[in-house]
């Protein structure tokens, strides 16, 4: 397998294991998104309406 594959396969096993995990000890979905990698404001606008902050130092 190319190495470059491979990395790519690593980190997207990594991202589903974590969204897994959330989802297991929170009891409910769960999306894992950058904020900047949502530009539609309306799309932006609902996300922000429902996200809840889990954990604050």
């Amino acid at each position: 397998m190319h190495p470059l594959i491979a990395q790519h396969r690593a980190g997207l096993e990594e991202f589903f294991g974590a969204k897994a995990a959330l989802e297991q000890w929170l009891g409910r979905g769960v999306d894992l998104v950058e904020p900047t990698a949502v530009r539609n404001p309306y799309l932006l606008a609902g996300i922000n309406r429902h996200r809840e902050l889990v954990y604050a130092a």
